[in-house]
């Protein structure tokens, strides 16, 4: 096999690894979040700030 096949395989494989460690930690972060009352009411307050803020924004806009 030539290097340059070689080397293609490794950066697949080792951008496949990533993915795979990325998306195990990311769920199970998303379950530690979506299980906390404190995080979800932030995000809860987050969303409603920056929908109010659109809201603000549109109204103040010239048309």
């Amino acid at each position: 096999m030539s290097p340059e096949f070689l080397l293609i395989a490794l950066i697949v494989v080792c951008a496949l690894g990533s993915g795979v460690i990325y998306g195990v930690f990311a769920s199970f972060e998303r379950h530690k979040v979506l299980e906390s009352p404190r995080a979800r009411a932030w995000i809860r307050r987050a969303f409603a700030a920056s929908f109010a803020g659109s809201g603000l924004n549109f109204a103040f806009e010239k048309a």
